[in-house]
C-alpha cells in the first residue's frame, strides 16, 4: 500500500484531534472548572469512539473510513455547537483556576503510566481474556464490517453475548493502523479518566486540594489498576466511568446543564461494557437520592435514563430478542424458581469456601490490592466511619463512599461465580475516597493530613509493582520528566507575562521537535515490535509457540483458519489482522453459537471451560463436521491436542482422512492441516 506506517498514526492522531478539540471547546458551554472539563471532554471522546464503531457496525458498513466519518460529523456537530453562548449563566460562572497540585499530580501520574508503558514497549498482547475475546471481537467486527456476534468457543459463552463496548475502543485504535501496537494500551486513556474523576469526587466530599490530589494519584499507581494498564482488556474503563457517574452526583455538578448527560453518559458506557457492571450497583444505588436532593425535574431525569438505554440498551435488548434473557446464558432464578432461560445457572466461586482461597483472591491475586495497602485503606476507613455516620445520611457521596465497597464485597462474596477481585475495581474508588474521608478526619492539624494522604500514595506506589528494580527506576524517571516539565511551565509562564504569543512558540518548540522523533522513530520501533511477537509468545506459551510460528510464516496472511480445542485465538489472525478464523462445530445438534447444549447444573467460574469444552466434544458427528468445514471455506485445520479436554475428535479425524486433510505442521501439542477441497 502506499501509505506507510507514519500517515496511518498521523490519520489516527488527526482523527483524535478532530474529536478532542472540539469536544474541549464544548465543556466550556456548562463548567468554567477545568479538571471537570478535562473530565466531560475525556468522556465525550469515548462516546464518539463507541458511536463512531458501533453506528456503522450495526448498519453493517464498519470501516475505517465510516468510522472516521462518524467521528468527523460528531466533531463538527460538537464544533457548531460550542459556538452558541449559555448567556447570563456563563458570565457569571468564570473560569476556576486549577490548583497548582493538581498539576502537579496529573504530570507525576502520567509519567509513571509513561514508564510503566515504556517497560512493555515491544511486549505484545498475552493477556489471555484480550487473546480469547476482547481482541479478537474487534478483528472479526473489523473484518466483517458489521457487530455481530464473536462467538467464544472453548471458555465462557457469557462473553459473546456479553457488551463490549472495551472492543469498540480497541476497533478504535486498530482500523487506522492495521495493527495493535497501540491497542495493547488502550486503558491507559481510562486511567487518566479514573484519575481525573477521583479527584472531582474527592474535592466533592469535601477534601482539600492536597489531599484529593494525593488520593486520586493513590488510585491511579496502585497494582490494581497498574496491573492492567498494558491489557487489553476493559476493567479499568468500568472503573472510570463509574466514578465518572459517582464524581457527577456532587451537588453543584448535579446542577449544571451537562450534568444529565454526563450522568446518561457514564452509567450507559458503564453498562455497556460488561455484565460485572452489576457488581458496581450498590456504589450507584447509594447516591440515588442525589438528584432528588439537587431538584431535578423530569426532563433531566428522562435525559440522563434515555441517554443510558440509548448507549447500553442496544446489547441488552438484542439478547432479549434472540434468547428471552438479557443477561444470556447466565439463567436466572427467583426464590429457586426460573425466571429467564439460560445455558447454565452460576454459583459462587470455589475458591471462596475455603479461606486460603479467600485470602488468595482478595489479597495475593494478580490485580488484588497487596496486604499494606488493604490495611491502609481499612484504617482510613475505620477513621471515617466513626466520624462521618451520622452525615452519611444527609450527604449521599459520603454514603456512597463509606458503605459502597463493603456493600460490594458483600456482593462479590455471595454471587461471584470468579474469584478475581477486578470485578470489584469500580467500588474499590470509593474505598480510597473513604481513606480520604478518615484523613480528613484529623482537620485541626493540616500538616499530619498532607502526611497521612501522602503516605497513603506512598504506600500504593511501593505495593504497585512486584519486580525488584522496575519500581526504582520508573519512580525516579517520574520524578525527574514531573521536574522538568513543571520548570519548563514555570518558565513558559513567567515569559508569557512580559512578551506576547510566548506560548505559541513554546507550543510549536515542543511540538515540532516531538513530532519529528515520532515520525524518525516510528517506523523502527514498528519494526522492533514485529520480530519480538514470535520470541515472546514462545516465553509465555511454550507449548504454542511453533505452531503459532508456522502460521504466521507459512500460511496465507488473507486465508480462512478453522481452529479446535483452543481459545487463544488472536495469535492466528496474524500481524495484519487479515486472517479469517472460524470454529466449525461437529456436534449434530449444535450448528452455530445459538444452538449450544446446556450445561444441566450450577456451575462455578472455575468449571466453565471445562464443561463448556466437554460439551462441546461430545458426540462427534464426522459427517456433519467435515460438511460444515467445507462450508466455511477455511483452507486449513488448526488442532490444539491438549486443550480444556484433552485431545479432541477432530485429530482423529482429520489424521485419518488423507483425501481431505494433509498434515503441514506436527508438534507434541498441536497439528496443522491444510483443507483438500470436497470432491
Amino acid at each position: 500500500m502506499w501509505y506507510t506506517d507514519e500517515i496511518r498514526l498521523g490519520f489516527l492522531l488527526l482523527l483524535n484531534a478532530i474529536v478532542l478539540l472540539p469536544a474541549w471547546r464544548l465543556t466550556r458551554r456548562w463548567t468554567g472548572d477545568p479538571v471537570q472539563r478535562l473530565v466531560d471532554t475525556l468522556l465525550l471522546w469515548f462516546a464518539v469512539q463507541y458511536a463512531a464503531i458501533c453506528l456503522p457496525g450495526v448498519l453493517h458498513v464498519l470501516s475505517v473510513w465510516t468510522m472516521a466519518g462518524v467521528a468527523i460529523l460528531f466533531g463538527a456537530g460538537m464544533a457548531w455547537a460550542s459556538r452558541f453562548r449559555v448567556g447570563s449563566i456563563e458570565k457569571s460562572m468564570g473560569e476556576t483556576p486549577m490548583p497548582p497540585v493538581f498539576l502537579v499530580a496529573g504530570i507525576f501520574v502520567a509519567a509513571i503510566s509513561w514508564g510503566v508503558i515504556d517497560k512493555q514497549a515491544f511486549e505484545p498482547i498475552v493477556d489471555s481474556d484480550a487473546m480469547t475475546y476482547h481482541m479478537p471481537a474487534a478483528v472479526h467486527w473489523l473484518q466483517t464490517g458489521r457487530i455481530g456476534f464473536f462467538p467464544v468457543w472453548f471458555f465462557n459463552p457469557a462473553n459473546t453475548f456479553s457488551p463490549l463496548a472495551g472492543s469498540t475502543f480497541i476497533a478504535w485504535l486498530i482500523a487506522p493502523l492495521g495493527n495493535d501496537v497501540l491497542a495493547r494500551a488502550v486503558q491507559w486513556p481510562a486511567l487518566w479518566l479514573l484519575f481525573l474523576a477521583s479527584l472531582q469526587l474527592g474535592r466533592a466530599v469535601g477534601l482539600p486540594s492536597a489531599v484529593a490530589a494525593l488520593v486520586a494519584v493513590a488510585v491511579a499507581v496502585s497494582r490494581p489498576f497498574n496491573s492492567e494498564l498494558m491489557s487489553a482488556r476493559d476493567d479499568v474503563f468500568l472503573a472510570a466511568f463509574i466514578a465518572v457517574a459517582l464524581a457527577g452526583c456532587g451537588g453543584d455538578v448535579l446542577r449544571d446543564r451537562f450534568a444529565p448527560w454526563r450522568l446518561g453518559l457514564a452509567i450507559g458506557l458503564a453498562a455497556a461494557t460488561k455484565y460485572t457492571f452489576l457488581f458496581a450497583a450498590p456504589v450507584l444505588l447509594l447516591v440515588i437520592d442525589a438528584p432528588i436532593k439537587a431538584s431535578w425535574n423530569r426532563r433531566r431525569w428522562a435525559i440522563a435514563g434515555g441517554t443510558a438505554l440509548l448507549i447500553a440498551g442496544p446489547w441488552y435488548l438484542r439478547n432479549l430478542l434472540l434468547t428471552g434473557n438479557p443477561l444470556y446464558p447466565v439463567e436466572l432464578k427467583f426464590f429457586g424458581h426460573p425466571v429467564l432461560p439460560g445455558l447454565f445457572e452460576t454459583r459462587r466461586s470455589d475458591r471462596f469456601a475455603t479461606w486460603s482461597g479467600l485470602r488468595d483472591a482478595l489479597i495475593y491475586g494478580f490485580h488484588s490490592p497487596p496486604p499494606l495497602l488493604l490495611c491502609a485503606l481499612l484504617a482510613g476507613w475505620l477513621t471515617a466511619i466513626v466520624g462521618r455516620f451520622r452525615s452519611s445520611r444527609q450527604h449521599p457521596l459520603v454514603r456512597a463512599c463509606l458503605f459502597g465497597f463493603p456493600l460490594a464485597l458483600s456482593l462479590f462474596l455471595l454471587k461471584s461465580p470468579y474469584g478475581e477481585v477486578r470485578f470489584l475495581f469500580p467500588a474499590l474508588v470509593s474505598a480510597f475516597m473513604a481513606a480520604g474521608l478518615g484523613i480528613n478526619r484529623w482537620g485541626r492539624w493540616p500538616a499530619l493530613k498532607i502526611g497521612l494522604a501522602v503516605l497513603l500514595a506512598i504506600v500504593s506506589l511501593i505495593t504497585s509493582y512486584k519486580a525488584v528494580g522496575i519500581l526504582e527506576e520508573i519512580v525516579t524517571s517520574a520524578i525527574l520528566i514531573t521536574s522538568i516539565t513543571l520548570a519548563l511551565i514555570w518558565v513558559i509562564v513567567r515569559l508569557a507575562r512580559k512578551y506576547d504569543r510566548v506560548k505559541f512558540y513554546a507550543t510549536a518548540a515542543i511540538v515540532f521537535p516531538a513530532t519529528l522523533l515520532i515520525y524518525v522513530q516510528w517506523h523502527a520501533y514498528m519494526v522492533r515490535y514485529q520480530l519480538s511477537r514470535s520470541w515472546y509468545y514462545s516465553s509465555q506459551y511454550p507449548n504454542n509457540a511453533l505452531a503459532w510460528q508456522f502460521i504466521s510464516e507459512k500460511i496465507p496472511a488473507d486465508a480462512k483458519l478453522a481452529y479446535t480445542n483452543s481459545y487463544f485465538v488472536y495469535p492466528l489472525y496474524g500481524e495484519a489482522l487479515l486472517r479469517r478464523v472460524v470454529y466449525v462445530p461437529m456436534r449434530a445438534e449444535t450448528s452455530d453459537f445459538q444452538h449450544l447444549p446446556r450445561f444441566g447444573q450450577a456451575v462455578s467460574g472455575d468449571q466453565i471451560v471445562n464443561r463448556f469444552s466437554d460439551l462441546l466434544n461430545e458426540h462427534p458427528d464426522r459427517e456433519a463436521w467435515l460438511r460444515r468445514l467445507h462450508d466455511s471455506g477455511a483452507g486449513y485445520l488448526y488442532v490444539v491436542r491438549d486443550g480444556p479436554s484433552g485431545e479432541p475428535p477432530e485429530a482423529k479425524f482429520a489424521e485419518g482422512d488423507p483425501a481431505h486433510f494433509t498434515r503441514l505442521f506436527n508438534d507434541a501439542v498441536s497439528a496443522i492441516y491444510r483443507v483438500e477441497p470436497s470432491r
